[in-house]
């Protein structure tokens, strides 16, 4: 699902309990509505979230 909403990807952690997806700027409630979508018309309950990528990545601060 999401496939022609902006979609660009996605993955599963462990054994599906967890997913991730990408999707194009601007495009990111089309998606959400349609992944999210799909499991429920399977009777899957599922939460479903946006949220930003941190563009700095993993980093090492000093302490104060």
């Amino acid at each position: 699902a999401g496939e022609g909403r902006g979609a660009l990807g996605g993955s599963t952690a462990g054994a599906g309990p967890g997913m991730s997806g990408w999707a194009e700027e601007g495009k990111p409630e089309p998606v959400r509505a349609a992944r999210g979508g799909a499991f429920r018309a399977l009777g899957i309950t599922c939460d479903a979230w946006i949220t930003r990528i941190e563009p700095v990545g993993a980093r090492i601060e000093p302490n104060g």
